[in-house]
């Protein structure tokens, strides 16, 4: 049985005001993961300025695993790309891209195999900062 996969719902806020995922995604990455509910997990940081509150959540699939972190600042938050980062709480293969979505803003980060870490793009925001990746497992 073949099961087709619409693209992602780019067009779409991937968190809503009251800061929830919104359905357009939550049913994308449900049909990614055929279902799987993913993990919830808090995510460690370095070098990430501010009071912040972190939420982690991923989707293991075939190969490769679906994450994302939500970084919800009490003022005003940043990081600087390459020597801020996220510990992330899997193994990682390949270098791969991390997207950096804030406001209308995306920027684009890097996840580093050596290190299992997500290097994001730097940003200076009061916004929520949600950071979204796909990487290939061990």
């Amino acid at each position: 049985m073949s099961t087709t996969i619409n693209s992602a719902p780019i067009q779409d806020n991937v968190i809503d005001e009251s800061r929830k995922a919104t359905k357009t995604w939550i049913f994308f990455f449900n049909a990614l993961s055929d279902g799987d509910n993913g993990t919830d997990w808090t995510p460690v940081s370095s070098g990430i300025t501010g009071t912040n509150t972190y939420t982690g959540k991923y989707f293991k699939n075939s190969g490769f695993i679906d994450f994302w972190i939500t970084v919800d600042p009490t003022t005003t938050s940043s990081a600087t790309f390459g020597s801020s980062y996220f510990e992330l709480p899997f193994d990682v293969t390949v270098a791969s891209s991390c997207s950096v979505v804030y406001g209308s803003t995306v920027a684009q980060g890097i996840v580093d195999p050596s290190t299992n870490r997500c290097f994001p793009a730097s940003w200076s925001t009061s916004a929520v900062v949600t950071i979204t990746g796909r990487v290939f497992t061990k």
